[in-house]
């Protein structure tokens, strides 16, 4: 009769043992995974974001690239395909960073569940003018929320672009 109670005292601090292994494993799976999906989304939105403004241009109505406190800019693209002012934008409420295609149409989840955005853009003399006013580079980063990792992409644009004051 001992030897039964003690049999089944060894077994259940096994199966505890076990479980905790199981539980730990199963654990990691889980977050390794949505820490995967999380990066991905976030890598495939920052490379749009930086083909975007790498071919950002001079408004032709309202002339030069609006940067409004550093969340959103409005800007036309040299692609030809792709005519209009387009507008990438933070929405703090829904969390979420959207593109907007053309003036008109309907904003585009670029990404969501985004805890922290910045955008800045550097200006310098380009076009040896004297004026510090052409940007030179357009930062850009974003957090998602349940990861600390700062996804982040400086954009040099490939045309003289200047910010509107």
């Amino acid at each position: 009769m001992i030897e039964m109670i003690l049999v089944m005292v060894l077994v259940g601090i096994v199966a505890t043992v076990a479980g905790m292994f199981l539980f730990t494993g199963v654990t990691a799976y889980i977050t390794t995974e949505r820490n995967t999906d999380y990066a991905l989304k976030a890598q495939v939105a920052m490379e749009r974001i930086s083909l975007e403004l790498k071919d950002m241009r001079d408004r032709t109505v309202g002339g030069n690239v609006q940067i409004m406190d550093d969340l959103s800019v409005e800007y036309e693209t040299t692609v030809t395909a792709l005519p209009g002012v387009r507008r990438l934008r933070y929405v703090d409420a829904d969390d979420a960073v959207y593109l907007r295609a053309d003036a008109g149409q309907s904003d585009y989840v670029l990404i969501n569940d985004v805890s922290n955005f910045a955008m800045n853009a550097t200006l310098a003399d380009m076009n040896g003018d004297g004026a510090a006013n052409e940007i030179e580079r357009v930062s850009v980063g974003i957090t998602l929320e349940g990861l600390p990792t700062v996804f982040a992409v400086d954009v040099f644009p490939r045309n003289f672009v200047h910010r509107a004051p």
